[in-house]
């Protein structure tokens, strides 16, 4: 049985205006640009989820097609 990696896409910073206190500016993983992720969430590594900027994730669809 093959498993397979679970993403969650961030928005980019720069494409988020306002933004509220409860999002934590973090660096995707993949490509290390500034993205927002919700401060409340638990850290998805502990839970097996890969977090990328949605850049990164439309080029990793787009890759997967």
């Amino acid at each position: 049985m093959m498993l397979r990696e679970v993403y969650a896409s961030m928005p980019l910073a720069v494409n988020v205006k306002g933004y509220k206190e409860n999002y934590k500016k973090v660096a995707c993983p993949k490509c290390g640009r500034e993205c927002l992720r919700l401060s409340n969430v638990v850290d998805y590594k502990q839970n097996e989820i890969v977090t990328i900027c949605t850049e990164c994730m439309i080029k990793k669809i787009r890759e997967e097609l």
